[in-house]
């Protein structure tokens, strides 16, 4: 809100000094009437400046060579311009989309079920087909880490506003949507388990959500700025659509994603905003390159991130998974102080029981991989949390 004030301010200031080094004439500004057509449809169809052409005819309007425009009235009319360029860009906005009051860019859904059909690797074109008319589609640009987010949200079938419901929120949109929104959704639908939101956050369509440099972009060296993100800005937004109980509410990420989610557990503390009260820490890559290299702080997974310095007590509920056979899948990067996925498991397990936490359960899934068990997980991961009673 703040940079819109500040954009507003400027095209106002130099429209005015535009008109008036211009126009001593006494008549209407003639810069209304030497923009082309086209020029007017180009302004017109984007952001702030929609509200050039209407800041253009309100100052023509109150200039007619009047002196005291230019002198001791600027100051009111200025305010005036300004507060009437304000309601044009919320009537702009409540049209179009919404500017975050912390950088956020968040245009209304405009849902493209053929895209997902495109671009998400998970997930079956019927399984797809099957919920997107229940799903919403909201682009998401945030301002900190200069990126841009597709989030997807998925209704459940007796959907009703006046309602809170808890909220499922899976990274790694790109593999976690398709088949994921489907089978969780197939389950409210069936009477297994009480309506849930389903979020998914992935990544712009032209960026490949599978890439391990974007990923550890994300999860790793900006792990701090998207945890910011999600706590302080996504979140709250959504609460304000769909009425989130935050108290039985879950963030879920697997490999690079997981090491993000154990990051998210035990920095939670730090946050005034509480959005998660279960964590899914799925396979997590603690010997990855692109964790270990890239986060600025990784070696201080070893510590929890120094939670027990700061917190005598951790209430989060923890749900730390991996594949009984995957090991050997990443076992060229089990270098040096690297260990391998279940045994960063083991060892996670037995530094939190040091320290007398009860919240968190351990489950190796029998023949699976480093991610072919994740339905399973899911599956049980809900009924534990979501069963109908």
């Amino acid at each position: 809100m703040q940079t819109k004030k500040i954009i507003s301010m400027l095209l106002c200031v130099l429209l005015m000094l535009v008109i008036v080094s211009c126009n001593k004439s006494g008549k209407p500004s003639k810069l209304m009437n030497t923009m082309t057509q086209r020029e007017r449809d180009s302004i017109s169809s984007g952001g702030i400046g929609s509200n050039i052409d209407y800041s253009l005819a309100t100052i023509d309007a109150f200039y007619n060579g009047n002196d005291f425009f230019v002198t001791a009235g600027i100051n009111f009319y200025l305010k005036e311009i300004l507060k009437q360029l304000e309601e044009q860009l919320d009537e702009f906005q409540s049209k179009n989309g919404k500017t975050d009051r912390i950088g956020l860019s968040i245009p209304n859904p405009q849902f493209d079920g053929q895209k997902l059909l495109d671009n998400w690797e998970w997930g079956t074109d019927e399984e797809i087909t099957a919920i997107y008319e229940f799903v919403n589609e909201i682009s998401v640009y945030d301002e900190e880490m200069d990126f841009t987010f597709i989030i997807h949200v998925t209704m459940p079938p007796n959907y009703d506003e006046s309602k809170t419901y808890p909220m499922v929120l899976m990274t790694d949109g790109v593999w976690s949507f398709g088949g994921e929104h489907y089978a969780r959704r197939r389950m409210m639908v069936d009477g297994k388990i009480e309506d849930v939101l389903l979020v998914s956050v992935g990544y712009a369509y032209e960026v490949d959500g599978t890439d391990s440099q974007v990923r550890g972009n994300v999860f790793c060296k900006n792990n701090k700025k998207f945890l910011d993100f999600l706590t302080d800005n996504l979140t709250p937004y959504l609460n304000e659509i769909y009425n989130i109980d935050f108290s039985r509410s879950a963030i879920y990420g697997a490999s690079l994603g997981a090491t993000f989610t154990h990051y998210a557990a035990f920095n939670s503390d730090k946050y005034d905003n509480q959005p998660f009260q279960f964590y899914i820490i799925g396979s997590p890559a603690f010997w990855s390159p692109a964790f270990l290299y890239l986060a600025p702080n990784a070696n201080n997974f070893k510590t929890e991130y120094s939670y027990f310095d700061r917190k005598k007590t951790f209430t989060k509920e923890l749900f730390i998974v991996g594949g009984e056979n995957e090991d050997p899948e990443n076992a060229a990067y089990y270098t040096g102080e690297s260990v391998s996925t279940l045994t960063g498991i083991d060892y996670l397990m037995n530094r939190l029981q040091q320290h007398g936490v009860t919240t968190a359960i351990s489950k190796i899934y029998e023949n699976g991989s480093h991610s072919d068990y994740l339905h399973d997980m899911f599956t049980d991961f809900f009924l534990e949390h979501y069963r109908v009673k």
